[in-house]
């Protein structure tokens, strides 16, 4: 009964706000998806459909084939392919090309290019030493399946994008707090762009970190993904974070 209860109130207090800040609710909303459609499905869609080509198609016996896959998936795809915790912490990176406009927006290229670097190096190089190989099953799945599937992740991917999105401006309307910046990329990314201090350092650890929604979009894909995974991938941003600042 007291579980009832409070998921009764929670469930009415969302809709209150939804309905009482509609508004900027609907704005923050209508450019996320302006965001979708733009930026993520263009970039995501190819990435998400190779890896998933990849991971049904073709058993990957070399070790450096794996790395260079894996290095190449980016989050969320790279969940596809990974075989333990591992693999999927330190091939869990953003698309480059993502990561150096956002990032080049804030500081000059070659401060981006720096920040990019050196979190793909000290990743790559554990990565390396994490990799397994294990033979697997091949089923050869023709294009319309890999089309569905790919297709069916991207909905999940975007479908948890928009609810961290809907969670963010929520938490917006009654908190003026940094830690927001760490739930979902782009969003995060926007906000730092008007801080006046530290703005390096969270750059910085977000372009490390990628974000909750990150790790969610990967647990829509593959329900294997462990979150203790979250924190694991956390603390070593932070300590990537602080050879970057030092080199920088």
């Amino acid at each position: 009964m007291k579980k009832i209860v409070i998921q009764f109130i929670l469930i009415f207090t969302i809709l209150f706000v939804l309905f009482k800040y509609n508004y900027e609710i609907k704005v923050n909303l209508y450019n996320t998806l302006i965001n979708i459609m733009r930026n993520i499905l263009p970039s995501m869609f190819p990435i998400l459909f190779i890896t998933n080509y990849i991971n049904e198609n073709i058993n990957i016996k070399n070790k450096v084939i794996k790395f260079i896959s894996l290095s190449l998936s980016f989050s969320p795809s790279n969940i596809l392919l990974s075989l333990n915790n591992k693999e999927i912490i330190f091939s869990s990176n953003i698309n480059t090309l993502f990561s150096f406009i956002m990032l080049k927006q804030m500081f000059n290229k070659y401060t981006a290019l720096k920040i990019i670097m050196v979190n793909l190096i000290i990743n790559y190089i554990f990565l390396f030493k994490s990799i397994i190989i294990e033979n697997k099953k091949i089923t050869n799945k023709d294009i319309s399946y890999l089309i569905k599937k790919t297709t069916e992740g991207m909905i999940n991917i975007c479908g948890t994008i928009v609810f961290f999105n809907i969670i963010i401006s929520i938490f917006n309307i009654f908190f003026k707090s940094k830690i927001i910046v760490f739930a979902e990329i782009c969003n995060g990314f926007n906000i730092i762009k008007k801080f006046k201090k530290h703005k390096l350092f969270y750059a910085t650890l977000l372009n490390s970190f990628g974000g909750l929604s990150i790790y969610f979009q990967m647990k829509s894909i593959n329900n294997n993904f462990k979150y203790k995974i979250i924190l694991y991938k956390f603390i070593i941003s932070l300590l990537i974070t602080c050879i970057t600042l030092l080199i920088i």
